[in-house]
């Protein structure tokens, strides 16, 4: 996907412009990281036909690992569970005997 590149920032508030920088800056660490796992597949993919693989592909952490970088800021956790979630079940969970 390609999305159109903001050539000036001049007419942008003081506040876009910084969520601009923001999001440019993430937008390349999840470019990266996504370079790094797309790696880490190829790798896993070219040695899983050999009889002793070097690397074995666990799922489970690929997923993981995309998760983390696709995440959209204040989406929540993983689980589709808010972090606030926990303190208020503990908060309404009665404890005595």
């Amino acid at each position: 996907m390609n999305l159109p590149i903001l050539e000036s920032t001049s007419e942008l508030s003081c506040e876009a412009k910084e969520e601009v920088e923001s999001l440019t800056l993430r937008l390349a660490k999840t470019q990266q990281q996504l370079t790094i796992i797309e790696n880490k597949l190829r790798y896993a993919l070219k040695n899983k036909s050999k009889k002793r693989p070097r690397v074995k592909l666990d799922q489970n952490a690929l997923i993981l690992d995309l998760l983390k970088y696709v995440q959209v800021e204040g989406s929540g956790n993983a689980d589709g569970r808010d972090s606030n979630d926990k303190e208020e079940h503990e908060s309404n969970t009665d404890h005595s005997d």
